[in-house]
């Protein structure tokens, strides 16, 4: 539990700024933890690893901006912290079971 604590300001971090990138370096120091404690206790306590968690938010951010901004896909992806939007497109239909564009259109 005190590790889980610990692991708050990380969890603050990636809320706040989920579309920057995160190296297993800041978030041992914003845990104040060493890199190989703070994956093995984040995995404990987020039922995920570090990169999926923070994908998972991302991509639930993108979703939200779907269905809320005439922003083009493109610019959600960038915006939310993907590079590439390929790797975005594939990412988001893993996790939701359809394309953006498809998302987007749904009711």
């Amino acid at each position: 539990q005190q590790r889980a604590l610990r692991l708050k300001p990380l969890f603050d971090h990636i809320s706040r700024n989920y579309a920057e990138k995160l190296t297993v370096a800041q978030a041992a120091g914003l845990a104040g933890m060493s890199q190989a404690q703070v994956m093995k206790a984040f995995k404990r306590a987020a039922g995920m690893t570090l990169i999926t968690f923070v994908n998972h938010v991302r991509l639930s951010n993108a979703a939200r901006r779907l269905k809320e901004t005439a922003q083009s896909v493109a610019e959600i992806a960038s915006e939310v912290g993907f590079a590439d939007q390929s790797y975005f497109d594939k990412q988001f239909k893993r996790a939701f079971g359809c394309s953006p564009s498809r998302f987007r259109s749904q009711p």
